[in-house]
């Protein structure tokens, strides 16, 4: 199972929130795959299951903690620190759940496609000028995004290997550029965010 976050790169400057009252990069990135990992990977159940979560080297820049309010995140909102902590959870989260899934065959794995050129991207970077300049800027933004970043088939081939590679090598792992990339893991961390994100996915499924 692919796990792909559906938000774009640092959200609108402006707080979103979900239904639930939750931070909207949050939410989408990673509270929703969560539900999804939960029902594939439940705790305590054997299972064989291979799951890749798409997460981002952003992460590297969250400074989130334990005890940090997941569901509001209203005090001095940073679009990109709340982009960051989401990736984050990401990859803690895979770590967490290649725990569950050690002994039955199957794989947690997160996994960091690369800057890919895409519309997405041309759109995120042609964001950052002032709007009177953009049409000028965009041929030139897209030449230099073809010669700097990934073509789709390169960011897929990451994937194929995430989801491909022997469960002992990548399992728990962060991967990157075809390769386990070196990172650092907060256990304590990450299984209080699975717990914390599953009472609040609880709270917003009840509701």
């Amino acid at each position: 199972c692919f796990f792909n976050a559906c938000a774009p790169m640092a959200e609108p400057p402006a707080r979103g929130e979900s239904a639930d009252a939750i931070e909207l990069q949050f939410a989408t990135n990673f509270l929703s795959h969560l539900l999804i990992a939960r029902e594939l990977a439940p705790e305590g159940a054997p299972a064989t299951t291979r799951l890749v979560w798409l997460t981002s080297m952003t992460h590297a820049a969250s400074r989130l903690a334990i005890g940090d309010d997941l569901a509001h995140r209203r005090q001095n909102y940073d679009a990109f620190a709340a982009y960051a902590d989401s990736k984050l959870a990401m990859v803690l989260a895979a770590a967490e759940f290649n725990r569950r899934l050690a002994g039955g065959g199957g794989a947690s794995v997160a996994c960091d496609p690369g800057l890919v050129d895409t519309g997405l991207a041309r759109a995120f970077f042609l964001g950052w000028a002032p709007a009177g300049l953009q049409p000028a800027l965009r041929a030139p933004l897209n030449a230099l995004c073809r010669l700097l970043l990934l073509t789709p088939t390169a960011a897929a081939a990451t994937v194929l290997f995430a989801a491909t590679a022997p469960a002992d090598a990548v399992g728990g792992k962060y991967v990157r550029r075809s390769a386990v990339a070196a990172r650092s893991y907060d256990e304590a961390l990450a299984a209080w965010l699975c717990a914390h994100g599953g009472e609040l996915l609880e709270a917003a499924l009840s509701g």
